[in-house]
């Protein structure tokens, strides 16, 4: 019963009459709509207009929500964060594919996220491969769930993708994640970034590589 705000870019050359996968790009604790732009150190903007100038990416439309599904209801940010999956699943899902030009299906949408959006991206989307078909999360927080038991589901995703610094202080959080999936023989990539804590560093590194993997 609240209003919730999102932030959508549109590829160069948007052009209604076609139609575009979306990603869903979610930020962390401290976050709104505006995390992916306005974050010390964000390069989000320079980084996706130059992938899609050179023709490195798939034209794409990026949503990026206020993942704090209760906001100024609860302040208890787990069971705010945790809420998020059904606004994004029934409402911001739905929305977009009607506002926008937006091509159907899970193998035209990807959730990734970071930190505390990092675990929301993991954990919804590896619970939800009917929906998604390409998930990651860049240094998940502590509401990840680090392993889930979906494992024939996890399989048959296009990408898993679980990217870390090694000297952030939640990098055993991507590291058991990592090693549940490899223990099932769930395909995934791993990338581990040499001196990256938590910080822009890891995020806008780990958004170029997934940005240019997805729907393909």
């Amino acid at each position: 019963g609240v209003n919730r705000n999102i932030t959508v870019y549109t590829p160069p050359n948007y052009n209604a009459g076609q139609q575009y996968p979306v990603l869903y790009l979610l930020h962390g604790i401290g976050g709104d709509e505006w995390e992916w732009q306005r974050h010390v150190g964000a390069k989000f903007n320079d980084i996706v207009d130059n992938l899609h100038n050179q023709g490195l990416v798939e034209p794409m439309i990026i949503v990026m929500p206020d993942g704090n599904a209760l906001r100024n209801i609860n302040s208890e940010p787990f069971a705010s964060f945790g809420a998020f999956e059904g606004v994004l699943l029934n409402d911001i899902i739905p929305f977009v594919e009607q506002e926008y030009a937006v091509a159907p299906g899970r193998e035209n949408r990807a959730l990734a996220g970071l930190s505390m959006g990092g675990g929301q991206a993991l954990t919804f989307g590896l619970r939800n491969t009917d929906t998604f078909a390409w998930v990651a999360g860049f240094s998940s927080a502590p509401n990840l769930d680090e392993s889930p038991n979906n494992i024939d589901q996890m399989r048959n995703l296009n990408l898993i993708l679980v990217s870390c610094g090694d000297a952030d202080g939640l990098f055993s959080r991507s590291n058991n994640i990592h090693n549940h999936l490899d223990r099932n023989s769930v395909p995934h990539l791993w990338k581990v970034y040499p001196g990256g804590g938590h910080d822009m560093y890891v995020w806008n590194r780990s958004f170029y590589s997934f940005a240019r993997l997805i729907f393909k």
